[in-house]
């Protein structure tokens, strides 16, 4: 600790010195970096008097703190530790940092204590201590730009867009949808899959995920609805083009047999993960941590939000609306996509068109208000079978945050559980 009183005492006699330094570390530190209370005190002075261009010395510094019981003598005693090297000055403000980052370790570990005593689930305290860390783990140097800045790089992203970002975005396959995306899911975001039952939710998934994992996107099924083997099968199914029927009754015949055999390598290379273990918010939270610093997830699946435990609060929605923040929170902290499926209402039943709406999300507004995005599934043969949009589904983007929203039509072949662009 004693060291950490040097760093801040040379970062501010240093700075005292020379103001213009301030632009070297200003964007390191936050005033409560400082374990110091009187150094805090400083610190927040001199950047706001070299903001507004106030002369900064021992006496305007003095005279801008009156009544915090910080005296002259102090403030110049700091300028004893003087420093003109920028680069020596940025990791004082490094070495401050660090000493922040360990008392606040230290108050983590002492607060983590007192709840245990207290009669706190383990379970929430350890999800509580997760988003702790994770927060320390992203305090580092975090330097802001301008609007110019942005400007120009924006400029230069039009005018060759070869310079853009590409990972930031993972093409769905399926062009129907991806028109909409403007190329493709978003990293860094939360989105939302919902229909009623029996609209092929899980096996537009289970597509999805597939075609996600062919270009060799790490991917993680967490599925609270369908066991390791059903899912298995549903990405077979859709994968050999072999009927999920013909797998869940061991009814494989040699013609089946050999589609599997020739697609054995290219099956058993897809980075795909499924946990069916996973129940609550804590769990599911900390699978995807751990998938993605493990294998490198980018993609998760969650099959679905109603069914995922979360601590009891005072009504359901209270819950959701949990589930729906953290999971959103996960996904820009980590920058992986995230979707979530999602039951409708049964009030659509009830409709003359049974369409839904985003209105019709079960817990919709916390929903509604956490997606990137949002697919409605609606399949007119579910309630007609001898529709003549018979072997169509609708997927309707509702709601995207990035571009367009708007209706595609995709084949949904129910047997090979299979969702894809119609011919």
């Amino acid at each position: 600790m004693e060291q950490n009183s040097r760093a801040e005492k040379a970062l501010l006699g240093s700075i005292i010195n020379d103001p213009d330094l301030i632009e070297s570390v200003h964007h390191v530190l936050r005033s409560d970096d400082f374990g110091s209370e009187s150094n805090r005190y400083i610190w927040e002075s001199v950047v706001q008097m070299n903001a507004q261009d106030i002369p900064i010395d021992p006496l305007t510094i003095a005279s801008r703190l009156k009544g915090r019981e910080i005296s002259q003598d102090y403030i110049e005693s700091l300028t004893l530790f003087r420093q003109t090297n920028p680069e020596i000055v940025t990791q004082y403000a490094l070495d401050v940092k660090q000493g922040a980052s360990g008392r606040r370790l230290l108050e983590l570990g002492t607060f983590l204590g007192e709840q245990i005593y207290s009669g706190r689930e383990p379970e929430e305290l350890i999800q509580e201590a997760q988003k702790h860390l994770d927060r320390l783990s992203e305090s580092g140097v975090k330097k802001s730009s301008s609007f110019h800045e942005g400007f120009l790089n924006l400029v230069k992203v039009l005018d060759d867009p070869s310079l853009a970002k590409e990972s930031v975005r993972v093409p769905t396959l399926w062009k129907s949808i991806d028109k909409y995306l403007d190329g493709g899911l978003q990293l860094g975001q939360m989105d939302v899959i919902a229909g009623r039952t029996g609209m092929g939710k899980t096996s537009f998934a289970t597509s999805l995920l597939a075609n996600v994992a062919s270009q060799k996107v790490p991917s993680l099924m967490l599925s609270i609805e369908m066991p390791e083997p059903q899912i298995v099968r549903k990405l077979l199914s859709s994968l050999c083009k072999i009927p999920e029927s013909k797998l869940s009754q061991h009814d494989v015949g040699k013609d089946e047999w050999d589609v599997i055999f020739q697609k054995h390598k290219e099956l058993s290379d897809l980075p795909i993960y499924i946990d069916d273990t996973s129940r609550t918010l804590y769990e599911c939270l900390n699978s995807i941590r751990s998938h993605v610093r493990r294998y490198g997830v980018q993609f998760v699946i969650l099959d679905y939000i109603q069914r995922v435990k979360a601590p009891q609060r005072d009504a359901r929605y209270l819950e959701v609306g949990e589930i729906c923040d953290d999971l959103a929170d996960l996904a820009k902290r980590m920058q992986i996509n995230i979707c979530v499926l999602s039951q409708i209402n049964r009030g659509v039943e009830s409709r003359t068109s049974r369409r839904p709406v985003m209105s019709d999300l079960s817990e919709s507004g916390k929903i509604e208000e956490s997606a990137s995005r949002i697919f409605l599934l609606y399949r007119e043969d579910a309630y007609d079978y001898d529709s003549k949009a018979k072997g169509i589904a609708e997927v309707n983007i509702a709601k995207n945050r990035f571009g367009a929203t708007g209706v595609a039509q995709m084949a949904f072949v129910k047997e090979l559980t299979l969702f894809a662009d119609l011919v």
